[in-house]
């Protein structure tokens, strides 16, 4: 699924992007985040509009900043 709101969907793409990356399943960035593997999911398809803890919980748990889930990457 593809939100409407841009920001989602960028965020959506960096999450699975940087998750790949790193070789771990959504399960694992789910239990590294002490986040639901179905929320994360729910995340990479854009269906959720997730709050800043959220975003802080993945990012450190992906070892990247903020900005680098929230900033459009080149394609």
């Amino acid at each position: 699924m593809i939100s409407e709101h841009k920001i989602l969907n960028v965020f959506a793409e960096n999450v699975r992007f940087f998750r790949k990356k790193m070789k771990i399943s959504q399960e694992e960035l789910a239990f590294r985040t002490g986040i639901h593997k179905n929320y994360i999911g729910m995340i990479e398809r854009a269906e959720r509009n997730s709050t800043l803890v959220i975003l802080e919980k993945i990012s450190n748990s992906l070892g990247i900043g903020f900005d680098e889930l929230l900033t459009e990457r080149e394609k």
